[in-house]
């Protein structure tokens, strides 16, 4: 494995971890909070909350009782009822969610900036599923009317998960009437298929945060494998033969290393009887003559596995291009080709 293929495959390893990491993290936070729950009031009905959301603060805002908690990573969970004023369902939805007519099914739309998901579902009577998006943050808001009273729970989040989809869900799913009396098996119906019918637009899987990056790597991987091969590939003029013994190969790689400094790339080589050549993209990128090592040439073993061919110089070599790139690179100089014709290469050098 190449030095610089063993670099990418540490940090998109460490980017792979850490974005599992912070997915499990998110999941198994909401997970928990749904296995200890307490008992809630609202009105004359009640619902399991978690117990991490703790105790509320109460106020009045106009006509509604609200009772406010407050779950560390869990979001903010309101929950509240208004008398009636008689209006129409229908009329009250339009007003209250933006909505230019009542929609028979789910319905996704924009108003004012802000990102709407509307779909009717069946709770204790009238009621409605709504999700309201601006920027990241998310509020699930469940809205309804029974006996002449408006209900509302809603839970702002600024993690629209799936899990966190379930835990609002499940709180949902749990009112009951004073003689216990629960919403039927079509609101979990009604209620499973939302986040693919808002699109993912509105709540998507904690695994996106795993997905994203992964993508990316691919797409990174691909572009760099192309780019290395054009930089590493061998010309097929410089596969030609002389009176003296000629080493060509291409996907290699190079190594310049001084005190404090290292540059590794893709290259082909070729030795000539003038000397060493190395080409990136085809072209020549420095010229090596004999003789201007230092020493003899010396192979080494990588901690990688891949064997190297190891010259040093005095002064820099000749930059054939990039030479502004490489001005501090000055002698003595180390220069290495990783190649499994090690041995090869170093009697073509030396003879």
């Amino acid at each position: 494995m190449k030095r610089q293929t063993l670099l990418q495959v540490v940090i998109f390893s460490f980017v792979l971890v850490l974005m599992s990491g912070i997915s499990f993290a998110l999941q198994y936070r909401a997970t928990r909070a749904s296995q200890h729950t307490q008992e809630a009031h609202l009105g004359a009905l009640s619902l399991d909350i978690p117990e991490a959301f703790g105790t509320p603060r109460t106020y009045r805002d106009q006509a509604w009782d609200v009772r406010e908690y407050r779950g560390a990573g869990l979001g903010t969970l309101r929950i509240a009822t208004e008398p009636s004023d008689g209006s129409p369902w229908e009329e009250t939805c339009r007003r209250w969610f933006d909505l230019e007519q009542f929609p028979a099914g789910a319905a996704s739309y924009t108003s004012r900036g802000v990102r709407w998901f509307f779909k009717p579902v069946p709770v204790l009577g009238p009621a409605a599923y709504v999700l309201r998006k601006q920027g990241k943050p998310v509020r699930f808001i469940a809205f309804f009317e029974r006996e002449g009273l408006r209900y509302w729970i809603g839970l702002d989040t600024r993690d629209p998960f799936t899990a966190h989809k379930q835990l609002f869900d499940r709180m949902v799913l749990s009112l009951r009437t004073p003689d216990g009396a629960r919403p039927g098996p079509e609101l979990a119906a009604a209620l499973k298929p939302i986040a693919w019918e808002g699109r993912y637009r509105f709540v998507q899987p904690a695994a996106v945060l795993l997905a994203i990056p992964l993508v990316a790597i691919l797409l990174i991987s691909v572009i760099q494998a192309l780019i290395r091969w054009r930089a590493g590939r061998l010309p097929a003029e410089t596969i030609i033969s002389s009176a003296t013994p000629v080493f060509a190969e291409g996907g290699l790689e190079l190594g310049l290393v001084r005190p404090l400094q290292r540059k590794f790339m893709d290259c082909a080589v070729r030795v000539t009887q003038e000397g060493l050549e190395v080409r990136t993209f085809g072209t020549p990128f420095m010229v090596i003559p004999r003789g201007s090592w230092r020493g003899p040439v010396e192979i080494g073993q990588a901690w990688l596995g891949l064997p190297f061919v190891q010259l040093v110089l005095d002064q820099p070599p000749a930059f054939r291009k990039w030479a502004w790139a490489y001005r501090a690179m000055k002698g003595p100089l180390t220069l290495r080709i990783y190649t499994r014709n090690a041995d090869r290469l170093r009697a073509l050098l030396q003879s």
